[in-house]
């Protein structure tokens, strides 16, 4: 994964505009320090219709997610077509997440990004 690339160090001479650059520096530290700027992309992830499906996210951490509308079969699926992440006792989440996928008419493919 690509990283933001670092801000300049260089001291400028001109009194203003050298606070400027700090200024801009310590922005640039909090937004990189962002957990969602410091996630894992988790591509082509197949969920299984109407189950529940463990996915590893080795972050080392628990963790949120955003999931991609499925690709799915065109003309498949339901009313009541969701995707919904499960927590339980019996998955350790520092290093997976479950989600389930229901009533798509078939299995569907997702992109996760976990931050």
């Amino acid at each position: 994964m690509r990283r933001l690339i670092p801000s300049i160090p260089a001291r400028l001479p001109e009194a203003t505009a050298e606070r400027v650059r700090r200024n801009h520096d310590e922005r640039l530290r909090e937004i990189q320090a962002l957990p969602l700027v410091q996630g894992k992309l988790l591509k082509h992830i197949l969920l299984t219709n109407n189950a529940t499906t463990t996915i590893a996210h080795g972050m080392g951490r628990p963790v949120s997610c955003f999931v991609s509308p499925p690709h799915r079969p065109s003309g498949s699926g339901g009313s009541d077509m969701r995707i919904m992440r499960i927590k339980t006792a019996a998955v350790d989440e520092s290093t997976s997440l479950q989600l389930y996928a229901g009533d798509w008419g078939g299995d569907v493919y997702v992109d996760i990004w976990v931050f």
